[in-house]
């Protein structure tokens, strides 16, 4: 079973993800969601409306113009998935680069003391440690092999973060 993340660590993480991008987000989560209940709710008023129809062409008339917006629908809750997901991605890519360059300003001002007693690797590490649970493994696998000094993966400044401010 994977390690638990204290709350106070998902809280700081929340305050670098900036309210610009979390509205952003639950902006094109809630307009898509929207969305597949218009399209829901545009059948149901179709097919109702179907069962009245009596003449074909009149039938195949509507069904071009309802087809349409059907499809505009979809389409446009395609377009805001797409976008929930670039926003999601953006955001967590500028609060991890918040964390990683608060994390690096407290490992810059630490006393030389600190250095003298922890072993390099240990602070190396505190930068490139990835969370190996849930399904972020495979997806952060490939992000952390190719830019694991200069993007560093969600979960790595805020343990990081965590771990060397319980040390100063």
């Amino acid at each position: 079973m994977g390690e638990k993340m204290k709350m106070s660590v998902v809280l700081k993480y929340l305050q670098a993800f900036s309210w610009r991008w979390m509205w952003l987000t639950i902006a094109a989560y809630v307009g898509q969601n929207a969305l597949g209940i218009g399209q829901n709710l545009w059948l149901s008023t179709w097919t109702a409306e179907t069962a009245q129809v009596s003449d074909f062409t009149e039938w195949k008339q509507s069904r071009n113009y309802k087809l349409s917006i059907y499809g505009l629908l979809g389409f446009i809750q395609g377009l805001l998935v797409c976008c929930g997901a670039y926003v999601l991605t953006r955001g967590s890519l500028s609060a991890s680069r918040a964390m990683h360059g608060q994390l690096l300003d407290n490992v810059l001002h630490l006393p030389l003391q600190h250095f003298v007693t922890n072993p390099v690797g240990r602070i190396i590490s505190r930068f490139t440690k990835v969370s190996r649970s849930g399904l972020c493994e495979e997806g952060l696998d490939l992000l952390h092999a190719r830019h694991s000094w200069f993007l560093p993966t969600p979960s790595d400044p805020l343990q990081g973060m965590a771990e060397s401010q319980s040390h100063i």
